[in-house]
């Protein structure tokens, strides 16, 4: 006949006003520790980029920017076969140009034109 019973943390259905009027007011003395600590500390004159929500945004931008760091640098790397200037870009298109224009000899087949 105890099925209709429940048990929470040892004690029957009946403390449960108690414990949650005790957890209740833990709850509220840690909202006013966590106050007072808040109090002292911009008493004490620590900058606000030492806060732990200053440094949680900071650490969400690091994120954001470290993935667009990698984005670029994957963007990069489809150049990393380019010269680093506009006329020996030229010359290396001239060349590759002559080689085509040498495979296009030895099979005529290839040859777009």
């Amino acid at each position: 006949k105890q099925w209709y019973q429940r048990r929470v943390r040892g004690s029957n259905v009946k403390d449960l006003p108690v414990e949650i009027e005790a957890a209740k007011a833990q709850a509220q003395h840690y909202h006013d520790s966590t106050k007072e600590f808040k109090k002292l500390l911009s008493a004490s004159g620590i900058k606000k980029e030492f806060t732990h929500e200053h440094l949680q945004k900071m650490s969400e931008r690091v994120s954001v920017l470290s993935s667009e760091i990698e984005a670029t640098k994957t963007r990069i790397a489809e150049f990393k076969e380019l010269p680093p200037s506009i006329p020996l870009a030229r010359e290396k298109i001239r060349q590759l140009q002559i080689e085509i224009e040498a495979v296009e000899q030895q099979f005529p087949e290839l040859a777009c034109n």
